[in-house]
């Protein structure tokens, strides 16, 4: 996550509201409260609450760039036949890999 872009949620009417940014912060991967602010009463329903926040990079790593090129080399060489990607991409990209 590199910045919370909004937090919106249904209010207890069911009509939706936009949490001013002065009223959380990007905590790491977490949104947390600042100090004396307090969450808003949603409404009583699934997804109640969306928040929308850009991801990726403001420069793509070098080692990411490296991967791309080789895994287009290998696709644009073996383009007839769907090859996989080469133990060299995949230890290129190990270091980056997200589990959820």
């Amino acid at each position: 996550v590199a910045a919370i872009v909004s937090v919106k949620y249904l209010d207890t009417a069911g009509i939706e509201q936009t949490m001013p940014s002065s009223d959380y912060r990007l905590a790491g991967s977490h949104v947390s409260l600042r100090a004396g602010k307090s969450w808003p009463s949603t409404a009583d329903e699934p997804e109640a609450v969306t928040i929308r926040y850009d991801a990726g990079y403001e420069q793509v790593p070098a080692n990411i760039i490296s991967a791309i090129l080789l895994i287009t080399g290998d696709q644009y060489k073996h383009r007839d036949s769907a090859p996989a990607i080469s133990e060299a991409a995949n230890r290129l990209l190990r270091s980056r890999q997200v589990y959820a």
